[in-house]
This record gives structure tokens, C-alpha cells and sequence, in this order.
């Protein structure tokens, strides 16, 4: 489980003690259960099942904090030009 102020992400490989745990805080708690894992404090979350993986990246973070927004990536580390 992990928390930040008002955001919960909860992963279990156990789909029944996750919904027993999730019933038994939503008794003590006010909670909605937003499902599937989208985003989570400003990063965007990609689920491969097959592999069992979750990528998580910034994109928009990033490109809008530090007007990066317009710029254009290039492969690294960069070809010489000279």
C-alpha cells in the first residue's frame, strides 16, 4: 500500500484478501475505489499483465513544469556533428 495525503494505491496478488482488506477500511474510512490503476500523484501508470510489470512515467509533469512541453526529444547519448 502506498499513500500520499489523500491518494491510496493498494496491490495484492490476492484479489480476495484485497477486497476483504478494502471492505474492512471502507468501514472505518470514507473511501472511493477508483479501480484499474490510471494515475497516481502526478504519474501515469501502464499495467503489462503478460509480463507483470507497471510502467510509470511524468510526461506531462515534466513537459508543464519546466516548459518542456514543445521541446523534441532525440535518442541518447547524441550523434557528434562535427
Amino acid at each position: 500500500m502506498g499513500v500520499h495525503v489523500d491518494d491510496m494505491l493498494i496491490l495484492d496478488s490476492d484479489d480476495k484478501a484485497m477486497a476483504e482488506f478494502k471492505r474492512e477500511f471502507g468501514q472505518k474510512f470514507d473511501i472511493t475505489d477508483l479501480g484499474e490503476l490510471k494515475q497516481i500523484v502526478g504519474f501515469k501508470a501502464q499495467r503489462d499483465l503478460k509480463k507483470g510489470i507497471i510502467h510509470l512515467t511524468q510526461t506531462q509533469y515534466v513537459g508543464n513544469r519546466f516548459g518542456m512541453s514543445k521541446s523534441t526529444p532525440v535518442k541518447m547519448p547524441l550523434v557528434s556533428r562535427s
